[in-house]
């Protein structure tokens, strides 16, 4: 099927690479009558971009999606007791608009009631591991470990993934993304959703949402599920 993926953010190489070799083709945000272009696609993707409402039949990602996940606020609003307790004067992360860890700050605690700042949300800090479960739709489609080099400074670096699958994701987890997926649906009133769950466990492996990222890097081989998956919902 003939692809057209609307790029909000940027993508690096290898994640632009992996969906051009499922067909997809890309296009900017700042294209002029952007709803009335892609009518002439028969699929849409959205990374990322929540500016103005898409309308389109067969659309991935509407652009209200994207907003609640890229904002902390809004996430902790709608999906409330999903993720970590809220809590600054233990240690906890402040967490603004954005993906990647890049507005993700460690704070060692206690702070003041100044913390956090004005549209920006805390989450505890939880010691257990953290996973990647990539869902599209209803369907769990693969889970890796996600391991930081330093897990108290995640900005401008990577982590590295380890493959786990679905069946060997900890007890807990699949439900909690099927649970937020359910949520999230029951709001937006459709469930085509392309996300990147980052769930992170606590001491006694409870599993919390981290993040939703509606714009996840991806490689080659996730990619061709992704497309499997898109073809079969």
């Amino acid at each position: 099927m003939r692809t057209l993926a609307i790029r909000g953010i940027p993508l690096s190489k290898r994640t632009s690479e992996a969906w051009r070799s499922i067909g997809v083709t890309f296009t900017r945000t700042d294209r002029r009558n952007l709803n009335t272009f892609i009518q002439n696609w028969p699929e849409i993707i959205n990374l990322g971009y929540r500016g103005e409402r898409l309308d389109h039949p067969n659309l991935w990602n509407p652009a209200e999606l994207v907003s609640i996940l890229s904002s902390k606020i809004r996430t902790r609003e709608i999906l409330g007791e999903l993720l970590p307790p809220q809590n600054n004067q233990t240690a906890h992360w402040i967490k603004g608009r954005g993906h990647s860890g890049k507005q993700a700050h460690y704070h060692p605690g206690p702070c003041t009631l100044a913390c956090p700042p004005k549209d920006h949300d805390t989450q505890i800090h939880l010691e257990g591991p953290e996973y990647r479960i990539l869902t599209v739709g209803t369907s769990i489609i693969q889970a890796h470990n996600k391991v930081w080099k330093n897990p108290i400074n995640v900005q401008n670096t990577f982590p590295t993934y380890s493959w786990v699958g679905t069946k060997a994701c900890p007890k807990g987890t699949i439900p909690l993304c099927k649970l937020a997926i359910s949520i999230l649906s029951n709001i937006l009133h459709t469930d085509t959703f392309i996300i990147g769950w980052d769930i992170k466990m606590d001491k006694r492996n409870r599993p919390y949402i981290i993040e939703g990222n509606s714009c996840p890097g991806i490689n080659n081989a996730t990619a061709h599920r992704i497309r499997a998956a898109l073809d079969t919902n």
